[in-house]
């Protein structure tokens, strides 16, 4: 997500003297001399792949002419998000037009021409359409527009030091709807069922800036990967969401390279009672998790966003999910280490989160991190980055065969310390 760092600015054009003649432009400052303020409303249009944006401008003419002057604004420079398209405006005075004049990565900059003089002590209101694509690429980026799936930023629009103006946003019936930044009300529905938000009058137009997250539970398309491990069929299912199937043929096509590498380095088959189920979803955890494992129904759920390195790890957890290990740094810090050494025998490129100095700060007894839920960030951020890092030191002071034998003598109820040879009791 990203914020601009300019304003809408307005520009003297041209200069006209009643009782003299006519002499060189002067420009003249933007705010307070012309003031504009926009209530901005952006309608989510899933179905056309955007979200369309109205805003009402209002601008005025803060001058006052003189015996011998007159002074007027043709003109104003707008700066709205990067991407945007399909740029219109009217008015019931004149005929205003609209252009792109600049654009980069942080935000275009508009041209309107008023088309008719604005005259000292006046206001207009314009109307400016345009749209907000879904662009696609990677599943990461900061713009999706979809039936399942919707994230994009809101901006208000204003010239400096002016306030007021409002935001309002819309999604169709059936979301849910997070504000990951930005204070935009409570919700409320109307209706026909739509989510609506609204600032109200805003203060700083300038500084608003809101990120919506929204999802809309839709039946999965569910793609089989059959797979064998250690010589035996696995079932893979890879359940998306019908819009998403780039999502499935990624995950899917990593899960059937990457399982049989995980067991292989493990030592031990596919100890799951159950098939692997692998569903997309959007992650509501303030603790920032992108995937979970099930160990009771064998599912994992991985947040559309994640990488390979999160796949592979929450794939581990069908073996190390308090089974063969009862502490939880045990269990975290382990799948690590074999998503990430399987991941290097099937070329994947991925990287695990480094116990860096400032993570170090945050440290607590890895033998006391908590269940899922139960800790603050700083916690999580900690023990995860810990544990994987103890694990990596364990695993290269044992050796891949030790540890395997250690995981074979757990999954057959072998305690540890026990002499060489002993086996568990009969049941």
């Amino acid at each position: 997500m990203s914020r601009r760092a300019v304003s809408l600015l307005g520009l003297v054009v041209a200069f006209a003297a009643s009782l003299a003649p006519a002499v060189a432009p002067i420009a003249l400052a933007a705010a307070p001399d012309l003031t504009v303020t926009a209530d901005t409303r952006y309608d989510v249009d899933p179905d056309h792949g955007r979200v369309h944006v109205t805003a009402t401008l209002t601008a005025t003419n803060h001058l006052k002419d003189t015996q011998t002057r007159l002074y007027f604004f043709d003109r104003a420079y707008l700066a709205v998000q990067p991407g945007t398209i399909g740029f219109k405006i009217s008015s019931d005075t004149g005929a205003p037009t609209v252009k792109v004049t600049s654009a980069n990565a942080d935000r275009k900059l508009l041209r309107i021409d008023f088309n008719k003089r604005l005259l000292a002590g006046a206001s207009r209101t314009f109307v400016l359409t345009f749209d907000i694509p879904d662009r696609g690429g990677a599943p990461t980026r900061d713009i999706r527009i979809g039936p399942s799936l919707v994230t994009f930023a809101t901006w208000a629009f204003a010239s400096d030091l002016t306030p007021g103006g409002s935001v309002t946003v819309v999604f169709p019936s059936g979301y849910s709807v997070d504000v990951q930044t930005g204070d935009v009300g409570h919700p409320r529905t109307d209706a026909t069922g739509r989510t609506m938000f609204s600032t109200g009058r805003l203060a700083q137009p300038l500084a608003f800036f809101a990120y919506f997250v929204a999802d809309r539970p839709n039946a999965y398309t569910e793609t089989a990967f059959p797979v064998e491990v250690d010589g035996r069929p696995l079932d893979i299912a890879v359940r998306a969401w019908p819009d998403d199937p780039v999502w499935a043929a990624r995950v899917g096509g990593l899960l059937v390279r990457g399982v049989p590498a995980l067991s292989e380095r493990i030592g031990l088959p596919w100890v799951a009672e159950t098939p692997l189920v692998v569903a997309e979803a959007i992650n509501r955890s303030t603790a920032g998790f992108s995937g979970r494992y099930d160990p009771a129904t064998g599912r994992i759920e991985i947040a559309y966003y994640a990488d390979s390195f999160v796949v592979l790890h929450e794939a581990a957890h069908a073996w190390f999910n308090g089974r063969l290990l009862a502490d939880r740094w045990a269990n975290e810090g382990f799948a690590s280490w074999y998503a990430l050494a399987g991941a290097i025998a099937i070329g994947e490129q991925v990287a695990v989160t480094p116990l860096t100095p400032a993570l170090a700060e945050r440290k607590i007894p890895l033998n006391a991190w908590g269940p899922v839920g139960s800790n603050e960030k700083a916690a999580e951020d900690y023990g995860y980055a810990a544990s994987a890092e103890l694990a990596r030191l364990i695993a290269e002071r044992a050796g891949p065969a030790a540890l395997a034998g250690v995981w074979d003598a757990a999954r057959r109820g072998i305690g540890a310390y026990q002499p060489v040879g002993l086996e568990a009791p009969a049941a």
